[in-house]
């Protein structure tokens, strides 16, 4: 293991709130990406860092169900705009998505499929795709 993740990190906020509670004078340990311990009040382990959030509330990552993009980008236009949006939503706490597309000919929604596939080959917090659609056009209707 590398000294990097040995390395523990304790965050203090005023509250945290999960699924079960909401917790007063909260604290986390975390070392990386990994929580160690939760707790509240002075019975906070040791760590190498403190972090004190004073008045904020520390909440679980959120799980996006339907998004289309963001950071001016689409999920629909390929790797380069999936990556700048997902970049702009974890920056605000999304933690996993689903990416959603558009009502599209099927040929384009096959495209933009194959290229999701290939963006959760690589990046686990990327969980799927919603389609909309197709639309009439996509049946060779008129």
């Amino acid at each position: 293991m590398s000294n990097a993740l040995c390395q523990t990190t304790l965050i203090r906020a005023a509250r945290a709130v999960d699924a079960l509670a909401i917790t007063e004078d909260a604290w986390m340990l975390v070392a990386g990406d990994t929580i160690l311990a939760v707790g509240s009040g002075t019975d906070a382990p040791p760590a190498h860092r403190l972090v004190d959030l004073g008045n904020a509330t520390l909440v679980p990552g959120f799980i996006d169900i339907h998004g289309h993009g963001g950071a001016q980008g689409a999920y629909d236009n390929g790797p380069d705009e999936i990556a700048a949006a997902l970049t702009m939503h974890r920056q605000h706490g999304t933690t996993r998505a689903v990416l959603s597309l558009v009502a599209n000919p099927f040929p384009s929604l096959a495209r933009s499929l194959d290229t999701i596939r290939d963006v959760m080959s690589s990046d686990p917090l990327v969980i799927g795709a919603h389609l909309e659609g197709p639309t009439c056009g996509s049946f060779g209707a008129p």
